[in-house]
């Protein structure tokens, strides 16, 4: 399953996350400070929704089958 996953500030916390659902199989697709590795301003982190919100579009579409990549 591909999930997005999106934060304004990096905490050890989400590596931790991160690791864990791709340790179960899934393809993480990160946003915000999870892509950058360093703090983004609320509103940069923000603006990613719109692409966490094309992952689930796909998703839904194509059945939770293959996913094409995000453009």
């Amino acid at each position: 399953m591909r999930i997005a996953a999106c934060s304004d500030e990096p905490y050890p916390v989400h590596a931790t996350i991160v690791a864990e659902l791709e340790r179960r199989g899934h393809q993480v697709v990160r946003f915000g400070s999870l892509a950058s590795g360093r703090e983004e301003p609320w509103a940069v982190a923000g603006r990613s929704r719109g692409a966490t919100s094309r992952v689930s579009q796909q998703v839904l579409r194509n059945g939770g089958g293959e996913v094409p990549p995000l453009e």
